[in-house]
Formats: structure tokens, C-alpha cells, sequence
């Protein structure tokens, strides 16, 4: 029996699971090609330091797996060091990810269940490298791919009456997500975004922006602020149109989200970020709405549960033309937009004491829509598994998951209201304490998490950015010779890079070190020690082939500057001014001291080597292998190869 006449949302169903194997492919390549250079014994932050095993022993896996469960830290256990077995890991979410990428049998609870287990250890150990919103919803995302995916079990069908109502928890995160991004822009109280001015430095402040950003970056002024309000009005109020259940306002929903989502790829590397935004914005969507024609002999079972809970014609037409009026008649008036002689303007029209009115409001009618949405979606799912043509034993194992699944999505639509709420601390919902108590019970896996991107704007006054620079003469001021990195803002004269679904991890912690001072950022301190030891690993990360000097040199230091982009006649990308010395020049004795007192051995002290020489062949091996190419063009040949063989 084919799942996509049972549950009306097959198709699109199969669409996001295929996409997020996708997604994983990226994730894992990503970070596969960085692991030496960041987490190996010799990388900025190797995972022996963050295990302690120096200090405590083989006592501090035990502790370490208790702390923060990974499967790297099994890797001693079986004669394997752990940046090896971070390689394993990696590697083997790359192979799974592929696998579901050119076949349906490996799209199933069981692979998707391994990708999140694989993707967890090494967000684990990840560190400073690994804190990013993205890699929380990845993850997040993950676990409710999973609960959606089938089965693959005797006696339930292939998509079981049970897949709408998962996959409806797919689409209660992308409201999260979208609903706190938006919102938390103005709780945050960011001068930039209430003035609607926050573009005019975005584009050029962010972390590692692509050509087109310093394009766009000359827009002028009253254009990008249309489009800060714009943002605010598909972050906050579209995403309330996801659970209406009239076809033309959901695929308006749709495509307002992916559009959006495109011109922030377009704009700015933010990696698998958006690509899997877009992935979940599918959830939207079902079968009817993309059109596809289904000929079964069930269709009219199907047909006739559809018009049970079917809307009158008359009452949908009103309903979407009031969302439509609503929408523009509160866009043009809460941000004051007027078309007069002397152009376009915009302005906040509300006020903060009105936005917490707002706040107030929206919580519990969200979560109102949401529960009247998932109670819709239950009912459908036990409608679907009375109605089934199949055997007396078939409905029961069916109703037996069905009622399973609905379990375990109303715990998790309950422990994500502790987030959603939380979402201005000020004036958060009160919930039931049980509620909290579950959330507390899950609280140390990524089961459900908060969200809300750029909350503050930085680089009021152009975007601060650090130069490492090496001498073998520290009184020699000709002497300073810069590193170059392979991605972020450096040689004024060339270009910004595209390089999304790949994330240089160590370019964007940078950029985050640049608007912090060196004493709360130690893995910078190994960073410059490994550049005084010229460490391959670490290199590698660099830009290799405008490396300042053969040998490593005696002195670093790091310089803070002020870049900005140039007009629109120049010749040069950037522009910069030298504004002060972030750190002093330091030799590699006293880098040591430096970074043994922050807690990195900067050599082992017990031996974590690996002891099966052929894994280690195997694996060197396989790497030379992977970086014969730049690691988004190496992500790009694989993802197309999966295309290729998945259509051959």
C-alpha cells in the first residue's frame, strides 16, 4: 500500500526527509575537513585537553561521558585516539547521509536516529567551534526527523496514519524558530532594529558576507529599511498562518519564508543554516499544494475523510481575504509607511510598552493555534487508522503506533512551550508545572531549544576584524607580515567568497573573538601558539598559499581593525583603518605558560595514540583523499554525485 494514500502527505514528506539527508551531508562534510586543525592533539582546541585525560587519567573518560555523553569518548577503549574516532564519527555520518541521499531504504527512524546520535557526539565535544544556533536545530531537527521517518517494521504501512502528525512537529519548530528570530530583535532593544536601520551595516558586518552583500550594502537607505520591516513581518506575523488550514494562505506562507530564506543565502555564509530553514519550511506544506496526482484504488477512502473535515468554500474566501487585508492594512500602520513626493518612508509606530502588549497577546494565542492545529492533526491520524482497507491485525498494530507517536509529540509540543515562552523572560507565559518539570527532565539534550538571531547589531561603526601577524624581529616594524585566512574579510583587494552549505569554523570564531577581548577567548592564544610551531593541521585551516613566512617565525601579534566597504567607483572590496593592538607580541615560551593556565597541554603527557596501524593508514588515507579539494567544492562534488546516482 503506498503511505502516500494513506496519510495525504507523502510526497512532500519524502521530499524533506531526502533533504535532510542532505543537509547532514553537508554538516558532516563541513566539519570532517576541519577536524585535525581544530580538534586534534595538535589542533586550536584538541578534545584530549577538553577530556582532561592529562590531568586525571583514564579516570576522566568516565567522568567526561557522564558530563557530556559522546561516542568519541570511546575511542581509547578500543585503541583509538580521539581525534581519530572524531574522524569515524564524521566520516560515518557522511556515509549514512549519502546513502539516504540516492536511496529510500536508508531514509528510515533508524538511519535518521544514528545521524543525530553521530551529529550529538561531535557537537559534544565541539567546544567553542560547535555553539551555533544552526548546529542546536540541526540537531533538534534531527530528533524529529527521526519520529517522522518510517518505521520500516512488519505490519505498518510505509508512512503510517501517524506521519502527518510528526511531521506537524516539524512545522511548530519553524514557527519557533522564525517567531523568535523575529521577536527578539525589538525585546532585544537594539537601537538599529527600532530605528529600521539594521541593514544599513548588516550586510557589511556580518560574519562572512558573499559578493552580492556589498551590492546590496549600496541599496539605498529607504529600500532597506522596507525591508527590516519586511523581516518583521515574516518572522512575527507569516508564521501564524502555518497552522490555518486553507490552502492558498499556506502556500503564501510558504513562499514568503523561502524567499526570504534565499536572499539571506544569497547575502551572507551561514552555512547549512538557511538551506535547512527552507528544508523545514516544507512541513507547510502537503500533497494538494504541490500539486501531484495520486491514482489508487484508496483514493476515494482518502477523498471522503478530506471532505469531513472539509472548510465551507465561502468561509475560507473570507478568512484568507481578512489574513491579506490584516497583513497589509498593520504593516502600512504599524511602521508608518508612506509613498509622497520626496519618496518612501518608514518608522516604528509602536512603542515598547505596546511591542510587551503584543508579546503578551501572541504567546498564548500561539500556543492556542498550535493546540487546536496538533488536536486536528491527532483526530486526522485515528481517522485514517479506522478507515484503512487493510486486515482486522494491520488497523490494531496501526492505532497501537498511532496512539504511541501521539504521546510522544504531545510531550514534545509541551516540553518546547518552556522556550517558546521564554522568548522575553519579562513576560513569559505561565505554564504548567509538570511542563517545566519535563522540560528539566530533557534539559541536557537538544529535545527543545531556544532561538532568536541577532538580537544586537555590531559593527555600528564598521566591522571589527583581527590580523595575525608574524616577525622574526619584533623591533623591526617592516617586519610585521600578516596571515592570510581562507574566507573571512583580509586582502582589502579581493572578493568575498560564496561558499554556503560549507562553515570555516575558525573564520567565524574570529569574528566573535573581534568583538571580545583575548582573555575570554584561550583557544586564540593556541591558535598563534600553533603558528609559532608552524602546526600543519592548523595551517591547513589557513589560506596556505600566501603563507608569510617558510619557517615558523619567533613573534606573533594581533591587530585590530576597522574594515568598511569601499564606494561604488573603487577598485579595492574593503577598506580598513588600524585602530589598536588586541594582542601584544608574544614569543612561543611565553604562549605556553600562557595556555597550560587556561587548561591545553600544549603536548601529551599520556599516551592517546592510536594502536591499529591500519586505521590510521586508512584514515590518512581517506583524507588525502577528501582535501584535494577546497572543502565546499569537495562538499558540492559530493552532494552531486548523490544526484547523479540517485537519478542514474
Amino acid at each position: 500500500m503506498s503511505g502516500s494514500n494513506v496519510c495525504g502527505i507523502n510526497r512532500v514528506h519524502n521530499y524533506y526527509l531526502w533533504a535532510v539527508s542532505g543537509i547532514y551531508l553537508f554538516a558532516f562534510t563541513s566539519i570532517y575537513t576541519q577536524i585535525p586543525g581544530l580538534y586534534g592533539d595538535d589542533g586550536v582546541l584538541p578534545v584530549r585537553a577538553f577530556a582532561q585525560m592529562d590531568k586525571r587519567g583514564a579516570s576522566a573518560i568516565v567522568e567526561a561521558f557522564k558530563r557530556v555523553p559522546s561516542l568519541v569518548w570511546l575511542g581509547p577503549s578500543i585503541g583509538l585516539s580521539f581525534a581519530s574516532t572524531l574522524e569515524i564519527v564524521a566520516l560515518s555520518g557522511i556515509v549514512i547521509s549519502f546513502l539516504g541521499l540516492i536511496t529510500k531504504r536508508f531514509r528510515d527512524f533508524w538511519s535518521y536516529s544514528l545521524l543525530f546520535v553521530l551529529y550529538f557526539s561531535i557537537y559534544q565535544v565541539g567546544q567553542t567551534f560547535m555553539w551555533f544556533q544552526w548546529d542546536t536545530l540541526l540537531l533538534e531537527t534531527g530528533l524529529l526527523t527521526a519520529l517522522t521517518a518510517p518505521l520500516n517494521l512488519p505490519l505498518l504501512v510505509e508512512s503510517g496514519p501517524h506521519t502527518g502528525l510528526t511531521f506537524w512537529l516539524v512545522r511548530w519548530l519553524l514557527f519557533r524558530l522564525m517567531f523568535a528570530s523575529g521577536v527578539v530583535k525589538l525585546t532585544s532593544g537594539c537601537p538599529k532594529w527600532w530605528t529600521l536601520t539594521a541593514l544599513d551595516i548588516h550586510f557589511e558586518s556580518q560574519c562572512i558576507p558573499t559578493p552580492f552583500a556589498w551590492f546590496v550594502h549600496h541599496f539605498p537607505s529607504s529600500l532597506l529599511r522596507l525591508s527590516v520591516v519586511m523581516t518583521y513581518v515574516i518572522e512575527i506575523a507569516v508564521p501564524f498562518l502555518f497552522f490555518i488550514p486553507i490552502k492558498n494562505l499556506r502556500i503564501f506562507a510558504f513562499v514568503m519564508q523561502v524567499i526570504f530564506q534565499l536572499a539571506i543565502i544569497l547575502t551572507g555564509n551561514y552555512n547549512f543554516f538557511n538551506l535547512l530553514t527552507t528544508v523545514l519550511c516544507l512541513s507547510i506544506l502537503n500533497d494538494s499544494h504541490v500539486k501531484t496526482t495520486v491514482v489508487s484504488a484508496n483514493t476515494g477512502a482518502n477523498s471522503g475523510l478530506k471532505r469531513r473535515f472539509l472548510m465551507p468554500k465561502l468561509i475560507r474566501k473570507v478568512i484568507t481575504g481578512f489574513a491579506y487585508f490584516g497583513l497589509m492594512y498593520w504593516t502600512i500602520h504599524l511602521f508608518n509607511i508612506n509613498w509622497s513626493s520626496g519618496g518612501l518612508s518608514t518608522s516604528v509606530g509602536f512603542d515598547n510598552n505596546q511591542l510587551n502588549q503584543f508579546i503578551l497577546w501572541a504567546l498564548p494565542v500561539s500556543i492556542s493555534l498550535a493546540t487546536l492545529s496538533l488536536v486536528s492533526n491527532v483526530l486526522m491520524a485515528f481517522s485514517r487508522c479506522l478507515i484503512l482497507p487493510t486486515s482486522g491485525l494491520t488497523r490494531v498494530v496501526n492505532l497501537f503506533y498511532t496512539t504511541l507517536y501521539t504521546s510522544a509529540v504531545v510531550f514534545m509540543f509541551c516540553v518546547s512551550l518552556v522556550p517558546h515562552v521564554s522568548v522575553d523572560p519579562t513576560h513569559s507565559v505561565r505554564l504548567w508545572p509538570v511542563i517545566n518539570r519535563w522540560h528539566k527532565s530533557v534539559d541536557r539534550f537538544p529535545v527543545a531549544n531556544s532561538y532568536g538571531l541577532f538580537r544586537h547589531m555590531t559593527g555600528l561603526n564598521g566591522r571589527p576584524e583581527l590580523v595575525i601577524e608574524g616577525s622574526n624581529d619584533m623591533a623591526s616594524a617592516g617586519g610585521w607580515k600578516a596571515y592570510h585566512f581562507l574566507h573571512k574579510p583580509g586582502d582589502m583587494t579581493k572578493a568575498p567568497k560564496f561558499i554556503v552549505p560549507h562553515q570555516p569554523r575558525l573564520d567565524w570564531q574570529m569574528w566573535f573573538a573581534a568583538l571580545d577581548s583575548y582573555q575570554n577567548n584561550p583557544w586564540l592564544m593556541n591558535l598563534c601558539y600553533r603558528l609559532l610551531t608552524a602546526q600543519p593541521e592548523v595551517l591547513d585551516l589557513l589560506d596556505k598559499s600566501q603563507l608569510p613566512f617558510k619557517k615558523a617565525p619567533k613573534f606573533v601579534r594581533i591587530r585590530l581593525f576597522t574594515y568598511r566597504y569601499t564606494g561604488k567607483n573603487a577598485k579595492n572590496w574593503w577598506r580598513r583603518e588600524d585602530e589598536r593592538e588586541y594582542v601584544p607580541p608574544v614569543s612561543i615560551e611565553s604562549l605556553a605558560k600562557y595556555i597550560k593556565a587556561n587548561g591545553i597541554e600544549t603536548s601529551p603527557t599520556i599516551d592517546l595514540s592510536d594502536k591499529h596501524p591500519f586505521v590510521t593508514k586508512t584514515l590518512s588515507s581517506v583524507r588525502r583523499l577528501c582535501t584535494q579539494l577546497p572543502a565546499n567544492s569537495f562538499i558540492y562534488s559530493l552532494f552531486s554525485a548523490a544526484l547523479l546516482i540517485a537519478n542514474f
